[in-house]
């Protein structure tokens, strides 16, 4: 392993590094896209910003630099946050890591982990035994889908690797009210916890395009066994048959083509329209109605974010971040994970409300990202954090 070279920066903003336990190319979820846009914002601010990250293909570049951020992966053979029989890919995560921060501890202020699953351990460990203050972002709320819970729960040694993250960590970022009740089930000092949601770029105009009397559904994400995209294929093919309306299901993941399988099985190849992995999901929001998600856990959605900010009205599970976002009957309609007859029920009504409230929804949902969720300003509130941080590290040590 050699020690990557952090850029020089003449600017007084913090030298920050973010660990990821999957990025761009090789995973192109809401998170990838969220820390990428994230990351740029912070640089554009005047951090300094490296990100680590795994790679899993031999063809992903092992480094490389996106704008002014430095993006360097380290070889392994499976993501460093599942252990189990991949335990092997942890261990040596865990020495890249570890050996990457050593060698570079003079080049940086403070380590960023992005959600804290087991691949947060080398980092928060190897924070406090160099002196730098570990921030974590959890990726998903609730009791059960929770990191720290999700780590627990490893066979062996979980509880050891989640008490280890919990206490080596400086900082908790909060981006669901949920999220912030879980760190307080886990005994985080409140004063440890930071209530900061996700950000996204909001378009000038909403970007919409004349309507043609079909009803546009939208569904975007990893295909995966946790946004439960099945249960949405089942209540959309549940509609009449001769409903004007269609749904596109943009992504790839592990169930696409189980997810495609049961399209077909539906009968709803016509209606229902998979494109896989889109680079811009603007033009399709653009053309959408409605946003639909069936999530069964989350900590802030960044699809849910980016559809809100074009103005299309979401129909989604109530999972962490949703409450926080979603003014119910007002921004949207939500309704209880797992719940097949619920959904449909919101699925049905959405359909057949009148355009114009729909729009109305969708103009309310834009409004409430434009308050409180820009992306300039969530970044500028992690600065702010950052500084106080390294300033109180400063301190201690002299």
């Amino acid at each position: 392993m050699t020690a990557s070279v952090l850029p020089d920066v003449t600017s007084a903003g913090p030298r920050v590094v973010m660990i990821l336990p999957t990025y761009l190319p090789e995973s192109f979820g809401g998170a990838e896209h969220q820390t990428q846009r994230f990351a740029q914002k912070l640089a554009h601010r005047g951090a300094a910003v490296t990100l680590l990250a795994p790679r899993l293909e031999r063809r992903t570049l092992a480094r490389e630099r996106e704008g002014s951020v430095v993006v360097r992966r380290f070889r392994l053979r499976a993501a460093p946050n599942l252990g189990g029989r991949h335990l092997e890919a942890f261990l040596w995560w865990s020495v890249c890591i570890c050996a990457w921060l050593w060698r570079n501890r003079h080049r940086y202020d403070l380590i960023y982990v992005v959600h804290g699953r087991l691949h947060a351990f080398p980092a928060a460990i190897a924070g406090t035994w160099l002196g730098k203050p570990v921030v974590v972002k959890p990726g998903r709320g609730g009791e059960a889908h929770f990191d720290l819970s999700v780590v627990r729960r490893k066979r062996l040694l979980g509880s050891f690797f989640a008490r280890g993250i919990a206490r080596n960590t400086t900082a908790w970022i909060a981006n669901s009210e949920e999220i912030a009740a879980d760190l307080t089930r886990w005994g985080v000092p409140s004063e440890r916890v930071h209530a900061i949601p996700n950000g996204i770029d909001i378009p000038e105009d909403g970007g919409r395009q004349p309507r043609n009397g079909v009803v546009h559904f939208l569904s975007m994400g990893r295909l995966d066994a946790e946004k439960a995209v099945d249960q949405t294929i089942r209540a959309f093919a549940g509609l009449p048959a001769d409903t004007p309306a269609c749904l596109t299901i943009l992504g790839d993941g592990p169930c696409r083509a189980e997810l495609e399988a049961l399209s077909r099985r539906l009968g709803q190849e016509k209606r229902i329209v998979f494109t896989g992995a889109v680079a811009d999901v603007t033009p399709y929001l653009r053309e959408a109605d409605v946003y639909l998600s069936t999530s069964v856990s989350e900590g802030m959605s960044n699809a849910l974010l980016e559809a809100m900010s074009h103005a299309v009205m979401p129909v989604v599970s109530r999972v962490s971040g949703v409450a926080d976002v979603v003014e119910e009957g007002v921004a949207g309609l939500a309704f209880v994970p797992g719940d097949e007859h619920e959904l449909a029920r919101r699925l049905h009504e959405a359909l057949i409300m009148p355009a114009e409230l729909r729009r109305a929804m969708g103009d309310a949902a834009r409004a409430a990202m434009r308050t409180r969720f820009a992306l300039h300003e969530v970044a500028e509130r992690h600065l702010r954090l950052y500084r106080s941080l390294t300033e109180e590290d400063t301190c201690a040590s002299s």
